[in-house]
C-alpha cells in the first residue's frame, strides 16, 4: 500500500494542500531531459516518492538494493525509474519511458527521454507528445552543450513552456549567486529560440528540496515548488490557428445515400448548420449532425473525435480535410521542411518514401538539401545527406498535390513522418516550414 503515514504527516504540516475532489483534473504531458549525470532519474524518482504514488514494497526493495550495492542506508530513488536491465548496464536511459501519477489538482504523464546525442530520435518522439519541458541542469556545471541541444529540439517540436530545474544545489551550498548566474545564461540562450516561456527553480533531487516540499535552505526563492509549477502550468494548444480543421480518418457508409465522416478536430470548432468545404476537392456541404460515442452534439471543438453527417450526400475520402467556408490551407507539390533522420541508412536525394501527414499518405522524395544543423553549437552546415539522429533543412517533391498547414500553425497538419517502403519503418519525422520553390 502507499505510505499513508507520510501523507498524513504532510497534510498536518501543510506541505500538501487539499483541493476539491470533484474538480476536473487536467492532464499535463511533461518532457523530462537533461545531460548525463545531472540527476534526471533521481528527480523523477523524487517526484513519484514525494507525491506518495510509490508502494511501500517498492521503497523497501530499492532500500535493499541501495544498501547491497552502495553500502547506503537511504533509498536511491533513481532506481524507481531505471527499470530496464540494459539501462542499468549502460548507466543511461536508452528509450522513451512514460510514468503516470497524479496529485489532487492534476494528472501527469512524465515522458523520460535519454540524454545522449545518439538517442536524439528518442527525444524527438517524446517531445512531439509533450506540453511542457523540464530540463535538468547541474548547479556545478551550468549551461552545457547537451542543455542547448535538448532545448533546441524541444522548441523545434513546438514546446513553448520550459522549467529549468537547477539540480544538485546542495553541492554548491544552495548559493543564490550560482543559481542566478545559471538562470541568466540559460535565459539569454532561450531568447534566441523564439517566443518561449522559461522558469527556473533551485532543487536537490537527492534530498527533495523544492521538488514537492518547500526548502528552508532557499529562503531567497519565492516561486514555490516544482510540483506547484507543474500543477499551475497552463496548457498551450498544439495548434496556433483557431480555424476549423478536421482530417477524415474513416468514412462510415450508413446507407446507400448517407455517410458519416469520422475524424478528430485538429483545431477550431464546428457546429450543426455550418457550411464546410472539403479540401482539396473544394466541394461543399452543410453539417446536419455531429455524432459522438456519447450521443449527438451541437458543437465539437479541438481534440474531439466526432462523426459529421451532412444534409446531402457528398464525396470525400480518408485524408481529405474539412474546413469552414471562407477558410483555406496551403497546398503544393513541393514543401520546405525540417527533417529529423531516425534510421541507420543515411537519407540521400531522389529516394521515394511514403509520407504520412494527418490521415493522408502520399509519396515523395528529397529533391534538395539546404543545410544540416550541428547540435553541439546550433550552427548550420552544408550537406548532401542526413545520417542517424541528424537534423536538416530540405525540400521534398510530392507525387500529388498536398494540402497542409505550417508546423508552427498546426502540429497535426504541419508535421509528418517518412515511411520506408521496403521495411515499413518510420525513417524520419518532419515539420513543414514553407512551400518549396521549383
Amino acid at each position: 500500500m502507499f505510505s499513508v503515514r507520510r501523507k498524513l504527516d504532510k497534510l498536518k504540516s501543510g506541505q500538501i494542500l487539499e483541493y476539491p475532489l470533484d474538480k476536473k483534473k487536467a492532464l499535463l504531458r511533461i518532457l523530462i531531459c537533461g545531460s548525463v549525470d545531472h540527476g534526471k532519474s533521481s528527480l523523477i524518482g523524487r517526484l513519484l516518492y514525494d507525491s506518495d504514488v510509490v508502494y511501500e514494497d517498492q521503497i523497501d526493495a530499492i532500500k535493499s538494493e541501495t544498501s547491497e550495492f552502495r553500502n547506503e542506508n537511504t533509498a536511491d530513488l533513481s532506481l524507481l525509474v531505471d527499470g530496464l536491465q540494459s539501462e542499468k548496464e549502460l548507466g543511461i536511459t536508452i528509450d522513451v519511458a512514460y510514468r503516470y501519477f497524479s496529485t489532487i489538482r492534476r494528472k501527469f504523464i512524465l515522458i523520460d527521454t535519454p540524454g545522449h546525442e545518439q538517442y536524439t530520435r528518442n527525444m524527438v518522439t517524446g517531445a512531439s507528445n509533450s506540453d511542457l519541458a523540464v530540463i535538468l541542469i547541474d548547479a556545478r556545471c551550468g549551461l552545457q552543450p547537451q542543455t542547448r541541444r535538448h532545448s533546441f529540439i524541444a522548441s523545434l517540436l513546438g514546446i513553448k513552456k520550459f522549467i529549468l530545474a537547477i539540480n544538485k544545489m546542495d553541492l554548491v551550498g544552495f548559493d543564490r549567486e550560482s543559481f542566478e548566474k545559471i538562470c541568466f545564461d540559460c535565459k539569454t540562450f532561450f531568447n534566441g529560440l523564439g517566443d518561449i516561456e522559461v522558469s527556473c527553480i533551485p532543487v536537490s533531487a537527492l534530498d527533495g528540496d523544492n521538488v514537492v516540499t518547500l526548502s528552508s535552505k532557499t529562503p531567497w526563492f519565492h516561486a514555490g515548488t516544482l510540483i506547484s509549477m507543474l500543477e499551475e502550468a497552463q496548457i498551450v494548444s498544439k495548434s496556433n490557428t483557431s480555424q476549423f480543421r478536421l482530417p477524415i480518418q474513416y468514412v462510415n457508409h450508413i446507407s446507400s445515400n448517407l455517410s458519416g465522416f469520422c475524424g478528430t478536430v485538429a483545431s477550431g470548432f464546428v457546429r450543426k448548420g455550418d457550411v464546410v468545404r472539403i479540401l482539396p476537392s473544394q466541394k461543399r456541404g452543410t453539417v446536419k449532425a455531429i455524432v459522438t460515442y456519447e450521443g449527438e452534439l451541437d458543437c465539437a471543438t479541438d481534440g474531439m473525435a466526432v462523426t459529421l453527417i451532412f444534409d446531402s450526400e457528398i464525396e470525400a475520402s480518408r485524408g481529405d480535410i474539412f474546413v469552414h467556408e471562407g477558410q483555406g490551407m496551403m497546398e503544393g507539390r513541393r514543401i520546405d521542411c525540417t527533417l529529423v533522420w531516425m534510421v541507420n541508412n543515411p537519407l540521400v536525394a531522389n529516394v521515394t518514401y511514403d509520407i504520412k501527414i494527418g490521415t493522408r499518405i502520399c509519396s515523395g522524395k528529397v529533391s534538395a538539401f539546404h543545410s544540416k544543423i550541428e547540435l553541439e553549437n546550433l550552427t548550420e552546415q552544408p550537406t548532401n545527406e542526413l545520417s542517424l539522429n541528424e537534423i536538416g533543412q530540405v525540400s521534398i517533391d510530392l507525387e500529388d498535390l498536398l494540402v497542409f498547414d505550417l508546423y508552427e500553425e498546426s502540429q497535426v497538419l504541419g508535421g509528418f513522418i517518412f515511411i520506408d517502403r521496403q521495411t515499413n519503418e518510420t525513417a524520419a519525422a518532419g515539420m513543414i516550414t514553407g512551400i518549396g520553390k521549383f
